[in-house]
């Protein structure tokens, strides 16, 4: 993969003893995995979905065009949706927008993310922003998700409290499906500028959709290039020999981890404040894709998400890692950026190996640190080094992950696309605020 490597060496018997696997894995399961790439081609032949989407590049021109409106008009974007629809978008914000930007630079476009109906958070954004500066992103495919839909009520009457009907209309954007939902029956009163999400295209599937590319254009991120990184990443997967293809020797050893060995933790440690939202994204792309019951309901899959920043987290859970239960797969992902400081000689000889280093020489000795510490447990672990970070290997690396995820759920030889365990607490959610 270009500008991206992955290290599946430190799984291995030779390395990790009985905890490791033995060289061959793919070949050995080459029947399951051909199976399930046949499910894999036949998904993307089925309408429009997360690996055909690319290819059509539907909408793009539309989002190109009227982003360009939006940014010549507002300073903020409020992102209003839940899951799917929204943890995508911020992390393809975060990834290429400084922690602290937002609170120096008065003249860079900002995202703001209404995601949960806390009334702390919400109503303090709403009543502390400027309505003349912002812009409102309202996204739900079925325009039915409660956490989305309350905040919008708000914000409609808020607004109309001091304004006339084409003021909101023009601050609000909506991203739903084509002809159903509840979005619609309140468009046909607003008539606001309505973007699609395809119809075979889930939430957590969704981010190069308008779902994430309207705000991450909004902020100056490279839409094109994060579609080319989409396509290359998708053409890869199917093109590449079983045997040297990253995405199948990814699914295939969590699966296997999974079914064979009952390790059922996931644990994705990274290394850049980059992927801190990535992070939060893969828990729901991973949990609530692969968390499912086999056909007959005699087995249960799916190994649980869990994330640790380094090097913060290991002063914090790296002593359970190494030392505690081994039932967890370790990926660790990492960056290595270029800072401008190097540290002249330390006032304490005790720090005076940091001489003429940069922070960043700091975190990749810390990474390099926790997993020699792993490995040294026997603890497996898949490393993922970017050797580039623009908005091309963004793409590949996301498109990656959703690639794997849905692999893997063939693999296992269930829907990784459905979530019927969500659905049934939302059907409670609704019989409690019903009573």
């Amino acid at each position: 993969m270009k500008n991206i490597k992955i290290n599946f060496n430190l799984l291995h018997k030779s390395i990790i003893g009985e905890n490791g696997i033995k060289y061959g894995l793919v070949k050995k399961h080459e029947e399951t995995i051909i199976k399930a790439m046949l499910k894999m081609k036949e998904f993307q032949n089925d309408g429009v979905n997360f690996m055909s989407h690319p290819f059509k590049c539907e909408q793009i021109e539309h989002v190109l065009s009227y982003t360009k409106h939006l940014k010549s008009k507002f300073k903020n974007m409020v992102i209003v949706g839940i899951g799917g629809s929204s943890l995508g978008t911020e992390a393809l914000y975060t990834s290429f927008r400084e922690k602290y930007r937002d609170s120096f630079d008065e003249n860079a476009k900002k995202l703001y993310f209404i995601d949960n109906y806390d009334s702390n958070t919400v109503e303090y954004l709403l009543d502390n922003i400027n309505f003349d500066d912002t812009v409102f992103l309202v996204i739900s495919k079925s325009g039915g998700t409660l956490e989305t839909m309350a905040p919008f009520f708000y914000i409609k009457e808020l607004i109309l409290a001091n304004h006339n009907l084409d003021y909101l209309r023009e601050r609000l954007v909506f991203v739903t499906d084509e002809e159903n939902g509840q979005l619609n029956i309140l468009n046909k009163e607003l008539n606001v500028e309505k973007f699609i999400i395809p119809s075979n295209v889930g939430g957590r599937f969704s981010m190069f959709t308008p779902v994430g590319i309207i705000a991450a254009n909004f902020v100056g991120i490279d839409i094109l290039d994060i579609n080319k990184g989409v396509k290359d990443a998708t053409n890869d997967f199917f093109t590449t020999d079983m045997e040297e293809n990253d995405f199948i020797k990814y699914a295939i050893t969590q699966a296997i981890y999974d079914m064979e060995r009952d390790f059922h933790i996931n644990a994705i440690l990274f290394y850049n404040d980059r992927f801190i939202k990535f992070a939060e994204w893969f828990r729901q792309l991973w949990g609530e894709s692969l968390g499912k019951p086999s056909k007959d309901g005699k087995k249960h899959f799916g190994t649980t998400p869990i994330s640790f920043r380094g090097s913060t987290d290991q002063h914090s859970q790296l002593q359970l890692f190494a030392e505690g239960k081994n039932d967890k797969i370790y990926t660790v992902i990492s960056y290595k950026e270029e800072g401008n400081h190097k540290f002249n000689k330390p006032d304490l000889e005790k720090f005076s190996y940091i001489q003429g280093k940069g922070f960043n020489d700091l975190l990749n000795a810390a990474k390099i640190g926790t997993v020699k510490s792993l490995v040294e447990k026997k603890r497996p672990v898949i490393e993922i080094e970017l050797s580039k970070f623009t908005e091309y290997e963004l793409g590949y690396f996301y498109q990656f992950f959703m690639i794997v995820t849905a692999l893997t759920g063939y693999i296992f030889d269930i829907n990784p696309f459905d979530q019927p365990g969500v659905e049934q607490g939302k059907i409670y959610t609704i019989e409690e605020l019903s009573r």
